[in-house]
């Protein structure tokens, strides 16, 4: 399985996705996600078909992206329309929040995880998942319940939200404004204060869209098998419960999916709170 993470504009990385490392060296190579082949310059609208998984197992079901100059990572020029039509019921959202599913996002970011702790707690947990590492983001077990319950209401929201497409959430230029919190660039603009919430998982150039992101993620992956995984991450977490070989090996890219997820309902959060600081 390989799976495109451009970094930069001039190179390319392939991350393999596959059988799990059996050392630690390579673990630490994990937690950067780091475990790619490097191509440097590569050609122009070269494109690659990537088939993750049989449909048996199409939580990584992610086709079809262009590497090169102006690539896009997991993204689409364009969401292919389908017939099936996903029928899907929030179980942990309010009514109320399923009709403004940005409320849950605010919650998210403001009051419990701003970006880097959340990522760090996803890392985390993978590693559980992966490796058996016990998880180093929560003191007690109560905490990480409270992680799982509020990522799971994240996930939710993101899907209702994916199709909305306010004017303001779509950019035609990156920056730190639109990237990084406002409370966060008034205590510095250095590259140490900001630089844990920038974008790791994809093409910076994905920063523009994020809700075509989702859409594209919740095309390839059904919104309930999406929190099937996660559900099934916090037994191994929460209760320490071993997970099956399936979710073992595809651990490394549930990983990014879930990150690239958690990037996107930010950067439309960030991009929220500039519309009503204005």
């Amino acid at each position: 399985m390989i799976w495109l993470s451009p970094r930069g504009t001039d190179d390319i990385h392939l991350v393999i996705i596959g059988h799990l490392f059996s050392n630690l060296n390579k673990i630490s190579l994990f937690l950067n996600g780091i475990f790619l082949s490097r191509i440097v310059h590569p050609v122009e609208s070269q494109e690659f078909e990537c088939m993750f998984n049989s449909k048996s197992n199409s939580m990584n079901n992610v086709t079809n992206y262009n590497i090169g100059n102006g690539s896009r990572t997991i993204i689409a020029s364009e969401v292919n329309t389908s017939t099936t039509v996903q029928v899907f019921t929030p179980q942990h959202l309010s009514k109320e929040e399923q009709q403004n599913p940005l409320q849950v996002f605010s919650q998210f970011f403001e009051k419990d995880y701003p970006l880097p702790k959340a990522k760090t707690a996803i890392e985390d947990m993978a590693l559980k998942v992966a490796y058996d590492i016990p998880p180093l983001s929560w003191k007690v077990k109560e905490q990480s319940i409270y992680f799982i319950l509020q990522f799971s209401r994240l996930l939710e929201a993101a899907y209702l939200i994916r199709n909305e497409l306010k004017p303001s959430w779509k950019v035609e230029k990156i920056s730190k404004e639109n990237m990084v919190p406002s409370e966060v660039l008034r205590k510095g603009r250095k590259l140490e204060t900001i630089f844990p919430y920038l974008l790791n998982s994809h093409d910076p150039q994905d920063a523009k869209d994020p809700c075509l992101n989702l859409q594209v993620l919740f095309f390839d992956t059904p919104i309930q098998e999406l929190l099937d995984t996660f559900k099934t991450w916090g037994k191994c977490v929460s209760a320490s419960l071993k997970v099956d070989k399936t979710h073992h090996w595809n651990s490394h890219l549930d990983l990014r999916i879930f990150t690239i997820i958690l990037e996107s309902c930010h950067l439309i959060y960030v991009r929220s709170q500039l519309v009503d600081d204005e």
